[in-house]
């Protein structure tokens, strides 16, 4: 009789691959959980301010570490597994098909990878299109301003032509009462030379 212990294959095939299993469904559920709101929620945050924009960028960034954390957890448990492997020929299938499980959590981590750079994509459109509209903004100011001083400049130049011309207006006034006093000599003169013709004759 050989003295090598044997593993009892149901102990094996009742516990290892149920908690791997359990443990790839819980970290697939959490990682779409986390995914779904980290998307939900910068969309929600693309109209808002640019805080928003950066936070989102940080969740992204947050995700990416997840998702690292969660391919290191994959990793290790292909490694118990591998190690698992050593049992029945039952517990072989069912390490098979863990690997499927896993194969299946990396694609779909795959995919929230894709997700997650389409959504930087979309972050990055959407602060272009933010900074270019204030910039459309800042020119428009710029020429409101510039519109406002050439505005207040014309009323300046109004208000200095409009001192001038009540000025000349006076002159003329003043100019018109000299001619007038002119005249007035002129005839007081006129007939006083009159009446001094008409004395000596």
């Amino acid at each position: 009789m050989s003295d090598t212990p044997t593993i009892p294959p149901h102990r094996k095939s009742s516990s290892a691959p149920a908690i791997i299993l359990g443990l790839l469904a819980v970290a697939l559920a959490i990682i779409a959980f986390v995914l779904l709101g980290k998307v939900h929620t910068a969309e929600a945050q693309v109209a808002s301010s640019q805080n928003q924009l950066i936070q989102a960028k940080t969740d992204a960034s947050e995700l990416r570490q997840q998702l690292e954390e969660s391919k290191a957890g994959v990793a290790n448990l292909q490694k118990e597994l591998d190690s698992s492997k050593l049992g029945s020929t039952q517990l072989e299938a069912q390490v098979s098909e863990a690997k499927a499980g896993a194969a299946e959590l990396q694609k779909q981590l795959t995919d929230a990878k894709t997700a997650s750079a389409q959504l930087k994509q979309d972050l990055d459109r959407q602060t272009a299109r933010a900074d270019q509209a204030q910039a459309q903004a800042d020119d428009a100011q710029t020429a409101s301003a510039k519109l406002k001083k050439e505005l207040d400049d014309s009323k300046v130049a109004a208000d200095e032509l409009r001192k001038q011309a009540e000025a000349a207006k006076t002159q003329l006034t003043d100019l018109q009462s000299k001619l007038q006093a002119a005249e007035n000599q002129m005839a007081e003169s006129s007939k006083g030379r009159k009446r001094s013709r008409n004395a000596s004759e």
